[in-house]
């Protein structure tokens, strides 16, 4: 969200930009199940406090049952503080509805920069398959499908998104 944002408002500060979350910059994104309770004054406060309170094999569990491969979701996990738990409670809370696609109305300005959008087929957290390559041709950015790979691509099968992101940025003019 963070580079679709800056390759939107100031392209002349990156080279090129890669977003596996572009789908939620679509008129037609709706949050997924747990965001939606984050947006939830009172609710987001109680789960976050929940999760983040809960010792550190439970919040392990919960980070693999979200699909976080076991060996990531214990450092993850040790990571998790009150200040992180405040930090994604006012992140999501930025970013709800209308506020997503009031900029995506902008999307276009991202085609000054080279982007990349990463389109994991099991990660329906952030949108359609549909609206993920909607929303990177609407930012003249190339797509990659990441067949099979869920919301934690990176860590799922870390082989195949270093490749699909060097071939990327060796394509790139120098």
């Amino acid at each position: 969200m963070h580079a679709v944002n800056v390759a939107i408002s100031r392209p002349d500060l990156l080279h090129s930009w890669v977003s596996d979350v572009a789908g939620i910059f679509e008129p037609d994104y709706v949050w997924h199940s747990q965001a939606q309770i984050w947006l939830t004054a009172g609710e987001g406060e109680r789960t976050i406090g929940e999760l983040f309170g809960a010792e550190l094999p439970d919040r392990a569990a919960t980070l693999v049952q979200w699909g976080i491969p076991a060996p990531a979701a214990g450092k993850v996990a040790a990571g998790q503080t009150a200040e992180m738990g405040e930090a994604i409670l006012s992140l999501y809370r930025s970013a709800r509805q209308p506020a997503l696609a009031d900029r995506g109305r902008d999307l276009a300005a991202a085609a000054a920069r080279p982007g990349l959008v990463l389109v994991a087929t099991e990660d329906h957290a952030v949108g359609s398959v549909a609206q993920r390559h909607r929303a990177a041709a609407r930012a003249g950015a190339r797509s990659a499908t990441l067949t099979g790979l869920g919301h934690w691509w990176m860590l799922e099968d870390p082989a195949r998104g270093a490749k699909v992101l060097a071939e990327f940025w060796e394509g790139l003019p120098a």
